[in-house]
């Protein structure tokens, strides 16, 4: 009887990790597109200066197709892995199959076998986990995130990014344990996956460029810099360069500064930047774009956001 149990507990294991290994956006490239489907993302800005962060889920489809499509793999994301658990929980109440499923596909959809483990990081299936169970625990992670990354940390990607890693502490103080383990189980395989993403996040975190005029130019064309464009323009978050507002509020003196970057013992040149095109509080992104740029400043700084198509 008991390994009759555990046979069934693991083909039940098998079709959830099969189901949620289902890429797809990728599907949806391949039927849009004769080039091959893009499993990574690009952000650029500055000299050269760039972070690479490999996943193919909805935001590449966004990227390379356009939002329409890229909300639609999202919803389709959220449904593998929702609609089933939901059912599961109705018919099989107790006995907590709709958490294995749940979290087996979502470890699917994050390390897909057929594609070398490059899967996506989990975000759309953790929404709709959260949408079917408690809607609350969305807004309610996204605000701790940006709050704890942009004010205490000082760091927008980590404020963007980690919104996942506050759902564990949420679903405790609601005395929730199967959606404690549920969320645990994601956040160690989607963090243990972007170990090369978090250390190029603590090296331009270390170098400063977090503080930089460029680098929240591309930031903010993206999707993960909505919210701080929305709290920036508004000065709810301040950075240097936005301390001295010349007369005309868009052209701002940011300070010279040198670091050494631990490790590498690479030295950041001290250099003096303008933030030209760039908006003060007092002053929208449309009002800056929209004037001549002075003889005195610097030309607006290169930013964007790539998507490099690779052969799988």
């Amino acid at each position: 009887m008991r390994s009759r149990r555990i046979l069934r507990a693991a083909a039940f294991a098998a079709v959830a990790y099969t189901v949620g290994s289902i890429q797809v956006p990728r599907i949806i490239q391949r039927l849009i597109s004769d080039e091959p489907p893009t499993n990574h993302l690009t952000l650029e800005w500055g000299e050269g200066k760039a972070m690479r962060f490999d996943f193919a889920g909805a935001t590449t489809v966004e990227v390379t197709a356009g939002p329409a499509w890229g909300i639609l793999a999202s919803l389709l994301d959220m449904a593998k892995v929702a609609l089933p658990a939901a059912v599961l929980r109705r018919t099989h109440r107790g006995q907590h199959l709709d958490i294995l499923w749940a979290s087996v596909s979502s470890v699917g959809q994050m390390l897909p076998l057929q594609h070398r483990f490059a899967g996506g990081r989990g975000d759309s299936v953790t929404m709709g986990m959260c949408l079917a169970r408690d809607p609350l625990a969305i807004p309610v992670s996204i605000a701790s995130s940006q709050l704890v990354g942009l004010y205490i940390l000082r760091d927008p990607l980590l404020a963007a990014e980690s919104w996942t890693a506050f759902l564990p502490l949420y679903f405790a103080l609601r005395r929730k344990p199967d959606l404690v383990v549920y969320t645990l189980v994601v956040n160690a395989v989607r963090w243990s996956a972007s170990l090369r993403e978090l250390r190029q996040v603590n090296y331009y975190r270390r170098a400063g460029e977090y503080e930089t005029r460029e680098f929240h130019e591309a930031f903010e064309r993206t999707h993960f810099g909505y919210i701080h464009k929305w709290l920036r323009e508004r000065g709810l978050i301040r950075y240097a360069y936005m301390d001295e507002v010349e007369s005309d509020h868009c052209t701002t003196p940011v300070k010279p500064s040198t670091r050494t970057i631990d490790p590498s013992g690479i030295r950041v040149a001290p250099e003096t930047l303008t933030t030209q095109g760039m908006p003060s509080s007092r002053a929208t992104m449309e009002e800056c774009e929209s004037r001549p740029p002075d003889s005195a400043t610097m030309p607006p700084a290169r930013a964007s956001i790539g998507v490099q198509p690779t052969s799988e």
